[in-house]
């Protein structure tokens, strides 16, 4: 019985010093990259500013360049993530992730705006922290932060002038193979 504790002990530690060490890198990395980037430590993400305009569309496709991670335009989901970009990041009219997809008579329906991904993925943004009195239907397909406070999101259109950016990166599940077994 002490053997299969023993065994057990010895793979709980491995576990939490691979992930540790794994987490020190990805925030250490986050951290590397430009004046303004975040590590949060409760959604293990990193937020960083791009201060280049780009469009949508280009903003889009740029959050990829931290390889091996999974890099999106930043998701405000929660008050927390939203008060990040207005407190931590000041990154005010920056464009997010979230998209709209139905008839441009409809943008003010807020089932029909999504979190999008680079590679087409979409999930529900039905509950977005919309700034009041938005989205306004005929304003615009794609959405910005706002400096007005927390709660601040409002829609543009996706080919308007170019505006800074964020990127929101998470990182990509451990490769098979990574966790090692050890047996005393």
């Amino acid at each position: 019985m002490m053997l299969e504790y023993s065994a057990f002990t010895i793979l709980l530690i491995q576990l939490v010093l691979i992930h540790e060490s794994r987490g020190s890198l990805f925030s250490d990395e986050c951290l590397r990259h430009g004046l303004k980037n975040y590590y949060d430590p409760t959604t293990d993400s990193c937020w960083i500013v791009h201060t280049t305009p780009l469009t949508y569309d280009q903003a889009k496709s740029r959050c990829n360049h931290m390889p091996g991670y999974d890099g999106h335009l930043a998701f405000p989901k929660t008050l927390n993530h939203s008060w990040i970009i207005y407190t931590k990041l000041t990154a005010y009219d920056s464009w997010i992730g979230l998209q709209h997809f139905g008839s441009s008579t409809t943008v003010n329906d807020k089932s029909e705006w999504y979190w999008t991904y680079p590679d087409g993925r979409k999930e529900s943004a039905a509950d977005a922290l919309w700034k009041d009195a938005y989205p306004t239907a005929g304003v615009g397909e794609c959405a910005m932060s706002s400096g007005n406070n927390a709660i601040s999101l409002y829609n543009t259109p996706c080919t308007s002038t170019p505006a800074k950016f964020i990127c929101q990166y998470g990182k990509q599940n451990f490769v098979a193979g990574t966790i090692f077994f050890s047996v005393i």
